[in-house]
């Protein structure tokens, strides 16, 4: 899964086809005025009157009777009124393969992000997410982001919680802190995990007291089994949800520079 989504990603097709995206759509030449255009230049704050952009490029930054002047044609004028226009920004620690499943998958953020504040919420988003996907009754089912302290029964989902989901699906769900991770029964069987498989070295399989896996797994060493095994997406698919998530969750806040801080291509880490 994460494989194929990096290796996806590091092709540069996305870049190329996010560019030609964003191009498509725009007139040919814009002016932005009537704001604070911060440029960013120098050591001190910068302000320009106007901004000319063509064809997804900035063509001119200056006074705006300049930029009506000497830019002729047909022109859409924005007012920004009063709001400040600044470069985009640039994500120096992030966390695109993340993000993307968190597109491609359930959604089990607590609120105020999501509204997965209980193990029965839970269970049904899970549910309906494989009834909304159309998923097989041995297909993966994955969830992200679900938190034990935002729910009221302020525990990790166990991996008997996930089995009342499917007996016969693999489900694997990840902590909204990326530091733990749950799977039911079938896919711990799928891993080859057992009450009498150890801990590896940086990581732990959670256990009743009775030395019963409770199918929660802390740090990569140990969720990591389970993750291995998830079928990866189909590389379209993969192609996809990166595109989705660079145009919806980047591109539409400013951001046009992103990276994976966690990701290796013997998977994730």
């Amino acid at each position: 899964m994460f494989k194929t989504i990096l290796k996806t990603a590091l092709l540069g097709v996305i870049g190329s086809q996010v560019a030609m995206a964003a191009k498509s759509d725009l007139p040919k030449q814009t002016l932005y005025y009537g704001g604070d255009i911060l440029t960013m230049e120098g050591d001190t704050p910068h302000y320009v009157e106007a901004v000319m952009v063509k064809e997804g490029r900035i063509i001119y930054a200056g006074k705006k009777a300049d930029a009506v002047n000497n830019y002729t044609g047909e022109t859409v004028k924005v007012d920004l009124k009063g709001k400040m226009m600044m470069p985009a920004f640039f994500d120096p620690h992030g966390h695109l393969l993340l993000t993307t499943l968190l597109v491609a998958y359930a959604d089990l953020n607590p609120p105020p992000i999501g509204k997965i504040d209980t193990i029965a919420k839970l269970k049904q988003t899970l549910i309906d997410y494989k009834t909304s996907h159309h998923l097989g009754p041995n297909d993966w089912i994955i969830g992200m982001n679900y938190d034990d302290t935002g729910m009221k029964e302020q525990r990790h989902p166990a991996r008997w919680d996930l089995d009342e989901v499917s007996k016969t699906n693999p489900i694997y769900i990840m902590h909204s802190s990326s530091h733990f991770g749950v799977a039911n029964s079938k896919a711990l069987e799928i891993a080859g995990i057992t009450d009498k498989t150890p801990d590896p070295s940086g990581g732990k399989f959670l256990r009743d007291d009775k030395g019963r896996l409770t199918g929660v797994m802390s740090e990569g060493a140990a969720f990591k089994q389970v993750m291995l095994k998830i079928t990866p997406p189909k590389p379209e698919g993969a192609l996809a949800a990166v595109k989705k998530t660079l145009l919806e969750q980047f591109a539409a806040q400013g951001i046009t520079t992103a990276q994976e801080c966690g990701g290796a291509l013997e998977g994730f880490i």
